[in-house]
């Protein structure tokens, strides 16, 4: 082999070892924004961290050169995002990451003789990096709206544009999907949409269904993406009791004229 083929052979090598990662879908969001001081200057260097309020699990990174910052992958749940720079006050802020949202937290930065600490409570989040449209159902929601049975699709006929658990807007049965943490639930040797082993719904934080001007990476015109329950640091746990008789609380028809049940 000639000397020439070798270095292209190495040049490809490298390309795949630095290559980044494919992400395939998720449920995943992300967290950024950009750090400024008073005057609106972007602050280059400031150490952002940003902590799962249940698990205190925590990632850092650092603004670049035009002061913004980035956390890619993050699990839905209760977070606190912390920026700081030398000579600047802390800022803090206190928020909700929801199922596949990108939430902008921009921070400002004041002169640290000013105020020690900068805290902020129910930070307003903006998503301006997609047109998609959907409405997501958090866990308070999931527990506390009556259903008929123990299946998500009980759920989605509350959801705007869902006609029934198969159909969105008056397309064809079938046209959607489920996604589970990123792996897809549709069996597709029934063909109907169908999905044999519905996860339990004590086992979701939340979901989205996204059924309006819908990501390329579905295949679907409407997606339902589930995410897991990620826990906490005490301990919990949950039970549930089904009752069903039709001699409770039924009413008589009119051609009912046998005896009580």
């Amino acid at each position: 082999m000639s000397s020439r083929n070798r270095q292209v052979l190495l040049g490809l090598g490298l390309a795949v070892l630095l290559a980044a990662p494919a992400r395939p879908q998720s449920s995943t969001g992300s967290v950024r924004g950009t750090v400024r001081d008073q005057a609106e200057a972007v602050i280059p260097g400031a150490a952002v961290k940003l902590t799962h309020s249940a698990t205190q699990v925590s990632q850092q990174t650092k603004t670049n050169e035009v002061g913004f910052y980035v956390f890619p992958v993050v699990v839905p749940g209760p977070y606190e995002l912390t920026v700081e720079s030398a000579g600047l006050s802390k800022f803090q802020a206190n928020f909700v990451v929801q199922v596949q949202q990108s939430a902008t937290i921009d921070a400002q930065l004041r002169v640290a003789a000013e105020v020690a600490m900068v805290t902020v409570e129910a930070t307003p989040m903006a998503t301006v990096d997609t047109t998609s449209l959907g409405t997501v159902l958090e866990r308070r929601r999931i527990e506390m709206m009556p259903l008929n049975g123990r299946h998500i699709a009980s759920l989605l006929m509350l959801l705007p544009g869902m006609e029934d658990s198969t159909r969105a807007f008056g397309v064809r049965r079938g046209a959607h999907d489920y996604f589970f943490d990123g792996a897809s639930l549709f069996d597709a040797l029934d063909g109907a949409g169908t999905v044999t082993r519905p996860p339990g719904l004590d086992t979701i934080e939340e979901f989205k269904v996204e059924n309006g001007s819908s990501s390329a990476k579905f295949s679907r015109l409407t997606s339902v993406i589930l995410t897991s329950r990620s826990g906490t640091n005490s301990l919990h746990g949950s039970i549930f009791w089904t009752h069903r008789n039709n001699a409770v609380g039924k009413a008589r028809t009119r051609t009912d004229f046998g005896p009580l049940p």
